[in-house]
């Protein structure tokens, strides 16, 4: 039983009703992936029905142990690690991951990905063109404190560059992955002596009828568009336009920490 968007993505509906999955659909007015009407009906079904498991993706710690598997193929492939790239949804993946690893390297930099009217860095939440990341809800598996700078990445420079992870390097790979890549070449070329290991956790296949359709992508204001080079440095949080990427030093605080910082200042 999986309870989804109205916006999810009706091949991967199909997908899921094949393996035998049992897909309720939520209605999603706002186009934020209405998490909270999600797990309000989610719950409802829970308390109905006693003999149902729910895993508790969001605050489960469960789930970012379950990547000690990710990191230790990432040390047996690579071996030293100065830096960690990956999105964040509900936090399992980079926290996780990033958690493991900074056992072994402590000096490790873990760099999150998130998108613009999320909440999960301080954000507003709203309207997102780019799903797969970010979110409604404020997962407990977030550990603010461990993360050393965040970016916001808009829809359409993620789109950009699935396309070139596509056309110049025959990775088919969607936007989300598009998202994590763009940040981590960035991070790469102003860190060229760290090792840096980005999670890219989505393929393109479920997007073919999107991000890799032209007559899609025709529609969307503002596109075709050129990658952008770098992020914007922004000093206070706040919502972007879909075509920006944006930056900011978080420094291994507490999301409380933070906001306080922008009320004393």
């Amino acid at each position: 039983l999986i309870t989804a968007s109205s916006l999810i993505d009706l091949k991967l509906s199909r997908r899921l009703e094949r393996l035998g999955a049992k897909v309720l659909s939520v209605d999603d007015p706002k186009g934020d992936g209405n998490q909270p009407g999600r797990l309000e009906r989610l719950q409802t079904i829970v308390e109905s029905n006693p003999d149902i498991y729910w895993p508790r993706q969001y605050d489960s710690p469960e789930n970012p142990l379950a990547y000690a598997r990710l990191a230790e193929m990432i040390v047996r492939n690579f071996g030293r690690v100065d830096c960690l790239v990956g999105c964040v949804g509900t936090g399992g993946s980079l926290c996780g991951t990033g958690g493991f690893l900074r056992e072994l390297f402590p000096h490790l930099r873990i760099v999150a990905v998130d998108t613009h009217r999320s909440m999960l860095f301080g954000q507003p939440v709203g309207r997102r063109m780019l799903r797969g990341l970010g979110n409604s809800v404020l997962p407990a598996n977030v550990r603010h404190d461990m993360i050393d700078e965040v970016h916001w990445v808009g829809a359409l420079p993620a789109y950009a560059m699935a396309h070139e992870l596509f056309r110049d390097h025959g990775i088919f790979m969607g936007p989300t992955s598009g998202a994590a890549a763009l940040v981590a070449r960035w991070v790469t070329r102003q860190m060229p002596d760290m090792a840096t290991v980005v999670i890219m956790p989505d393929e393109g296949h479920r997007h073919s009828d999107t991000v890799y359709n032209d007559e899609w992508l025709s529609k969307i204001e503002g596109w075709p568009m050129a990658i952008p080079s770098e992020p914007v440095e922004i000093d206070r949080i706040g919502p972007a336009p879909e075509t920006d990427w944006t930056r900011f030093p978080w420094r291994r605080r507490t999301l409380n920490e933070v906001l306080a910082a922008f009320c004393q200042g």
